[in-house]
């Protein structure tokens, strides 16, 4: 299985929830719509710092946009660590 097979669906999913097209995410994250019509058909995946930008605009997990999590986001929970 390709690790980016389920990045489409994941981006359209995001792009759905927070109400954006391809050509409002392009211009928020200063790249082409064509780029992002791309990545959304499968043609095409992000480069390492598009990625990131993504990962920052739609503030989700890595995992969860490359499909190896059904959770967009990381339940942050803290515990106590004993001193050293």
């Amino acid at each position: 299985m390709d690790i980016l097979s389920k990045l489409p669906e994941r981006l359209k999913e995001l792009m759905f929830d927070k109400g954006v097209n391809a050509p409002k995410l392009a211009k928020e994250l200063s790249i082409g719509s064509n780029t992002i019509t791309r990545y959304l058909q499968g043609t095409s995946t992000p480069s390492f710092p598009i990625f990131i930008k993504l990962l920052e605009y739609f503030n989700c997990s890595a995992d969860f946009l490359l499909g190896l999590d059904e959770q967009p986001f990381y339940e942050r929970a803290f515990a106590p660590v004993a001193p050293f």
